[in-house]
């Protein structure tokens, strides 16, 4: 066997060997290896993880008569290719806005990756890039209701696995919680408030669990019941799930804005279909069909006198 395919098997077997608290034997990484390229044994397999382990940082714990590999957990991962400064700035950016929607499992797996991306800036211009750019929701700046670590731990872990949730709930118009078994089907951050969309065991209809008003979670070992078809997409696009919608239908709207109040209206629409047509007066006309729902009269009463609707009749009452 020439050494390049060595080197060649050996960086395979480097990218199988999971990151503490995880672990792999032999066999496992042995049955991971891409069956094409390779034709080896356990044995061979066995003596190159001990070969690399004196180069690398990874070590291996003895159950029995087993041996467990894993990379230590503080281990800077190696990199081929090299991470450039746009690939490091483009992870510290998806670190910082997407982290709290990842399960504390698989950001210990990627801290590595984040060090070494923050290693890798400072000797290029994207130092600092992360604090010149920022995304803002509209309105005021909300501080998030806490959520238990334990309770989102379960619940990530909930919907990775499919399995069910035992956990107390608290509606919002209760002081006490009520003891419910769940089925996780997606988690929807909104407005800084994380939601569990799930359905209760024996029911189908999908409800919206705020993660803030969970306690006592355990995660069981029953797979979920997932009701037929269902889609996350589909439930927040097409079933308007987060608008909560007062009707199926769509409206047709019309408002008259005095001048300049909905000056971004003409660069961020409401719909596909919306025209916006400027008065002499200054006044801006602006219609569009929209789904009917609660979130759509908050928004238009946010204007105050500075908009009347003209269509439908009624929508405020």
């Amino acid at each position: 066997m020439s050494a390049v395919e060595t080197v060649s098997r050996q960086w395979d077997i480097l990218q199988q060997i999971p990151q503490l608290p995880r672990k792999a034997t032999v066999a496992e990484i042995h049955a991971r290896l891409p069956e094409n390229d390779y034709s080896v044994s356990r044995r061979t397999v066995q003596r190159d993880l001990e070969s690399l382990a004196r180069k690398f940082p990874i070590n291996c714990e003895l159950d029995g008569r087993t041996h467990h590999w894993f990379w230590m957990k503080d281990a800077r991962q190696v990199l081929l290719p090299h991470m450039s400064g746009s690939m490091a700035a483009t992870l510290l950016m998806a670190r910082d806005y997407l982290k709290p929607m990842l399960p504390g499992s698989v950001l210990g797996e990627l801290n590595p990756f984040f060090d070494h991306a923050s290693s890798v800036l400072d000797d290029t211009p994207l130092k600092g890039w992360n604090s010149k750019v920022r995304i803002l929701d509209r309105g005021p700046m909300l501080i998030p209701p806490k959520v238990s670590e334990h309770v989102r731990h379960v619940a990530y872990q909930a919907l990775l696995d499919e399995r069910q949730i035992h956990a107390g709930y608290r509606a919002r118009s209760k002081e006490a919680h009520k003891a419910y078994v769940l089925n996780p089907l997606s988690l929807v951050l909104k407005g800084g408030v994380f939601y569990l969309v799930a359905t209760f065991e024996g029911y189908d209809d999908l409800r919206q669990l705020a993660l803030h008003r969970m306690n006592k979670a355990t995660l069981l070992e029953t797979p979920i019941v997932k009701p037929h078809n269902y889609s996350l997409k589909r439930y927040i696009e097409d079933d308007s799930g987060f608008s909560y919608p007062l009707s199926p239908e769509k409206i047709k709207l019309e408002l008259l804005f005095e001048p300049d109040v909905a000056y971004h209206l003409t660069e961020t629409k409401l719909s596909a279909d919306q025209t916006v047509d400027v008065r002499k007066d200054g006044r801006m006309v602006v219609k569009a069909t929209v789904a009917d729902s609660d979130e759509l009269r908050w928004w238009v009463r946010a204007f105050g006198g500075d908009v009347k609707v003209v269509k439908p009749k009624g929508l405020l009452r």
